[in-house]
């Protein structure tokens, strides 16, 4: 059996990044079910959730880029 030429590190990293890109295919969703239900804070909140899982995701996707 041959081992995964990823490091534990790098595997965190991509790992973080499906759980960002699982939350950023949703919150979509959210923030339709805010506005349906007329939930300003909510679709406010959801919508900055969304901007910072981006800088998240994109934070993270240079730091891969630095160990592949």
């Amino acid at each position: 059996m041959s081992k995964c030429s990823v490091g534990d590190c790098s595997y965190n990293v991509m790992k973080q990044l499906v759980k960002l890109n699982q939350l950023l295919y949703n919150i979509d969703s959210y923030i339709k079910d805010a506005k349906r239900k007329k939930h300003a804070d909510c679709v406010k909140a959801f919508k900055e959730l969304k901007k910072d899982t981006m800088k998240n995701a994109e934070a993270l996707k240079e730091v891969l880029k630095k160990h592949l």
